[in-house]
């Protein structure tokens, strides 16, 4: 038995909801907006809740759903080089799952693991927005029932649909192995389960609104010494601080009998640590491909830059102006918005001039 393993792709974004919706919240319950979905969005929601939510279950996951899946739509694999996994099959359908639009996959199910295609899996899921109906829920609890329509079914419904590269018709063998198969692992993840897993993912806010799951640890601890990522900034700063008062600023020692000047050096510094604990909180709770705190950047940048580049009389001024020109804004169609302090402004500015994106004195 050989399989080829293919990571889940990074799922895409074109279908997620705006940042207003996402930081109100839609006027659709979920569950509701589940069922309501096109197809491709559907997908999406798959894909992300496997890379989070079934990922960090199981050794790794897989989405397999296409041409040649052979069933397989998301397989989250206990031992992948054992072939020991728990099966997805995930549908986007109108109406609830029925027997008729399920049991080619039971087919396939049985027939590619009759076929040693591939083990049998030792939980097999049926997902879908609409859940599945009364009858197909009394076929599951009633094996017998089940396998009497699998085979009753099987020449006349899902053979020749399995695959076009072998025989799959029905012979003893193979209706031996379905009267003798244990239907018990089949389960229906139900909608509501569904989107209580998918909830616990970064990804559920982009989708459903509500506002990012989790709340950010903003304590900040600033290093006693400069360290190496803040000379740029900091250099500003003293260059920034020589314009202004004429006098050589070189180190903080410089500045130290300078209440008001020291005083603005501590809070930039604090500052510039919250920012970075901001650009942490979005790196652990936004999913990977929305940059938020990058995006929250650029956002700060357009709203100073023309403040920053009129003329004062020293930088330390022209520093002043530019911070608190970040402070008067409120950024609120980022997602980060809920999180974002005024302190987060003001260190913004001077990540912006660690970058040398920002300059407080024109030379």
């Amino acid at each position: 038995m050989s399989i080829e393993k293919i990571d889940i792709p990074e799922p895409y974004k074109i279908h997620r909801i705006s940042n207003t919706d996402l930081l109100l919240g839609k006027p659709v319950p979920p569950l509701k907006r589940l069922q309501q979905i096109d197809e491709d969005t559907y997908e999406e929601i798959v894909l992300c809740w496997a890379k989070e939510y079934i990922e960090d279950k199981y050794e790794t996951a897989m989405q397999l759903g296409g041409s040649g899946d052979k069933g397989r739509d998301v397989c989250g694999y206990i031992d992948f080089k054992s072939d020991v996994f728990d099966l997805y099959q995930c549908k986007h359908y109108s109406k609830q799952l029925t027997y008729a639009t399920i049991g080619l996959e039971f087919a396939k199910l049985i027939y590619y693991t009759y076929s040693e295609h591939y083990s049998i899996p030792q939980k097999y899921y049926l997902v879908s927005p609409q859940g599945i109906s009364p009858s197909l829920l009394d076929l599951i609890k009633k094996p017998t029932n089940l396998i009497g329509k699998l085979v009753k079914d099987w020449n006349n419904k899902f053979k020749g649909k399995i695959t076009k590269k072998e025989d799959d018709s029905l012979t003893p063998e193979l209706e031996e192995y379905i009267k003798k198969f244990d239907f018990s692992i089949i389960y229906s993840l139900e909608p509501v389960d569904f989107l209580a897993q998918f909830q616990k993912t970064s990804y559920y806010p982009f989708y459903f609104g509500g506002g990012l799951n989790k709340r950010r640890n903003s304590k900040v601890t600033v290093s006693e010494n400069i360290e190496k990522r803040e000379i740029n900034y900091v250099t500003q700063l003293y260059e920034a601080y020589q314009d202004y008062s004429k006098v050589k600023v070189e180190t903080v020692k410089d500045i130290s009998e300078n209440q008001e000047l020291k005083t603005h050096f501590d809070r930039s510094r604090n500052c510039f640590y919250m920012a970075e604990t901001l650009a942490q909180f979005s790196r652990d709770h936004v999913p990977s491909e929305l940059d938020a705190f990058e995006e929250l950047k650029e956002e700060v940048y357009e709203q100073v830059v023309d403040v920053c580049n009129l003329e004062y009389k020293d930088g330390y001024n022209r520093l002043l102006a530019t911070t608190n020109s970040a402070k008067s804004a409120t950024f609120q169609s980022n997602a980060l918005f809920p999180e974002v302090k005024t302190q987060d402004k003001t260190g913004i500015c001077h990540h912006l001039a660690n970058e040398h994106k920002l300059k407080w004195v024109k030379k």
